[in-house]
C-alpha cells in the first residue's frame, strides 16, 4: 500500500477489456450502452424537467489513511478485507452502466491510495458515465498524484471531480476527529491541487460536538483559502454500532448546531459557494424549517436510484452496504428510526424518517416540533402543474414520489400530474399527502417523463 503522498503508478498495460468475460468488447458496445465506446454515451432525450440521476456507489477498497471516530466503517476481519481486484471493479462499472446508471461515486476506505485508480477512471470515461465522483480524505494527492489522475480526460478534466473530506479549518480540531497527524495540512495542499489541476471539487464536512461552533469560519476558510471549491457538503453523522460509545462524545445536538450551520450557509451563499446537506435523512426534516429544499434536495440526490457494490459484506447491522443504499428503506428506518408521539400530526410525516435511536436515548425527542396542515399556505402555488413519475425504489415505498411532490410544492407548483401510480391506496396516501402541503394531485397519463 502507498504511504500518504505516494505516486500513484498505473499496473500492467494495454485494453482492460481483454482477459475477463464481461469486458469482452461486441460491435454495439460502442453505442456507449453496455461496453468500451470512443465518447460519453449516446443517452435517451429527457424533458429539461427530469431529475432522476441513477448514481452506482462502487467501494474500492476499505483500507484508509485516517482514523475518523465517526467513520461509517470498521476494519472488516482480516479474512473479509479483500480488495477488489482491477478487473472485477471494471466489470462493475460495464454491468452497471448497461443497467442505465450514468453517474458513479468511487468511495473506500480511501480509494487514492489504489494505484491503479487512473485505470478504473479512464474505464468509466470510455463507458460513458457522465458523472465520475471520488470520495476522498485528499491526504495523498500530491501535484504528482493529481496530475495522474487527470491524464485520463488529457489533463482536461469535465466529468471526474471530487469530494474531499475536511472537518475543521484548524489543524488541532481536524486530527483529533481524524486521529492522524499531518493530514490537515496534506488534505488542503490536496485541495488546492485538484483545483489547479482544473477538477470540480466539493468539500464534506461532518458536524460534530468539536467543530460545530466554528461553522461560520469554516464557510470563510472554504471560502477564502480554498478558493474555487464548489459547494461544501454539511453532514450529520451516521452512528453505527461499532463507534456508538465514541459517538457519545461527538453527537451534538441538532438544535444546538442549527443556528451556526445556518450561519455557515449564510458565509458561502454570499461568497458563491453552494451549501448542500449531505444524506438528508440525517435530521428530521422540522429542524430545517424554512430551508426545507436543503432535504428535498439532498433526498433526490441519493434516493433509491442508487445501489452499491462492496466486496466485504457480511451480514451485520452497521457498516455493511446494501445493494440498495439503506437509508431511505422503510425496513431500515423502522429498525433504526424513531418518531415523537408528536410527529404522527405532523404534514410531513410520511417524508421524514425521524431521529436515530441512538439520538433519542441519547437527546430525547423534544426538539421535534410538527408541520401542521396549513405550514404551506404562505408558498406561492401559481407556477404551471408539475409531471412527476412515480419513481424510486420500491423498499422506499412513497416516500421517493412524496418527496418529489413536497420539492415541487417548495419550487411554487399547487398542482402536480402522477402518471404510472397504481393502486387505491397508493393513490389515496398521496393525494392526502398534497392536501397537507397545499397541492392537489391528478393521476393520469402523460407523453413526456417528469421529475
Amino acid at each position: 500500500m502507498p504511504r500518504p503522498g505516494a505516486v500513484l503508478r498505473l499496473r500492467g498495460s494495454g485494453d482492460p477489456g481483454g482477459p475477463h468475460p464481461e469486458l469482452r468488447l461486441r460491435p454495439h458496445d460502442r453505442t456507449g450502452q453496455a461496453g468500451l465506446t470512443e465518447g460519453p454515451a449516446q443517452e435517451p432525450r429527457r424533458r429539461r424537467s427530469e431529475k432522476i440521476v441513477k448514481t452506482f456507489y462502487l467501494s474500492l477498497l476499505w483500507d484508509c489513511n485516517e482514523n475518523c471516530v465517526f467513520c461509517l466503517k470498521k476494519a472488516p476481519p482480516e479474512q473479509e478485507n479483500s480488495v477488489p481486484p482491477l478487473l472485477e471493479c471494471l466489470a462493475a462499472l460495464k454491468r452497471q452502466r448497461a443497467r442505465g446508471f450514468a453517474s458513479v461515486s468511487l468511495d473506500g476506505g480511501e480509494p487514492t491510495l489504489r494505484r491503479d485508480l487512473p485505470r478504473i477512471l479512464k474505464y468509466a470515461l470510455l463507458l460513458g458515465y457522465k458523472k465520475i465522483m471520488v470520495m476522498t480524505n485528499g491526504a495523498a494527492l500530491s501535484a504528482e498524484n493529481v496530475r495522474r489522475l487527470a491524464a485520463p480526460e488529457g489533463g482536461r478534466p469535465s466529468r471526474i471531480s471530487f469530494c474531499v473530506s475536511l472537518h475543521s479549518h484548524k489543524r488541532a480540531v481536524s486530527e483529533k476527529l481524524t486521529r492522524s497527524r499531518g493530514t490537515f495540512r496534506r488534505t488542503v495542499d490536496g485541495i488546492k491541487n485538484l483545483l489547479a489541476a482544473g477538477f470540480d471539487v466539493s468539500v464534506y464536512h461532518v458536524i460534530t460536538r468539536q467543530n460545530y461552533r466554528a461553522l461560520p469560519g469554516f464557510a470563510d476558510f472554504a471560502a477564502r483559502e480554498l478558493k474555487g471549491v464548489s459547494k461544501v457538503v454539511f453532514s450529520h453523522i451516521y452512528p453505527v454500532q461499532h463507534n456508538l460509545a465514541a459517538m457519545r462524545g461527538v453527537y451534538p445536538r441538532f438544535s444546538s448546531a442549527l443556528p451556526f450551520l445556518a450561519g455557515a450557509i449564510s458565509r458561502l451563499e454570499r461568497a458563491g459557494v453552494t451549501p448542500m446537506l449531505g444524506n438528508s435523512g440525517m435530521m428530521p426534516v422540522c429542524l430545517l424549517r424554512g430551508q426545507e429544499s436543503f432535504f428535498t434536495q439532498a433526498y433526490l440526490k441519493h434516493d433509491g436510484d442508487a445501489v452499491t457494490f462492496d466486496r466485504n459484506k457480511w451480514d451485520t447491522r452497521d457498516s455493511r452496504k446494501l445493494e440498495l443504499l439503506p437509508f431511505f428503506r422503510d425496513d431500515f428506518n423502522e429498525r433504526n428510526r424513531v418518531k415523537a408521539a408528536a410527529c404522527g400530526k405532523c404534514a410531513l410525516r410520511d417524508v421524514c424518517s425521524g431521529i436515530w435511536r441512538f439520538y433519542e436515548e441519547l437527546y430525547g425527542a423534544g426538539e421535534l416540533k410538527p408541520y401542521k396542515k396549513d405550514a404551506f399556505s404562505g408558498i406561492p402555488a401559481d407556477g404551471p402543474r408539475a409531471v412527476i413519475r412515480a419513481a424510486g425504489s420500491r423498499a422506499a415505498g412513497l416516500q421517493p414520489l412524496l418527496v418529489r411532490l413536497l420539492d415541487a410544492r417548495l419550487k411554487g407548483h399547487g398542482s402536480a400530474l402522477v402518471p404510472g401510480l397504481h393502486g387505491k391506496s397508493r393513490k389515496t396516501a398521496a393525494a392526502e399527502f398534497a392536501r397537507g402541503i397545499g397541492m392537489k394531485l391528478y393521476f393520469g397519463r402523460t407523453q413526456g417523463r417528469g421529475q
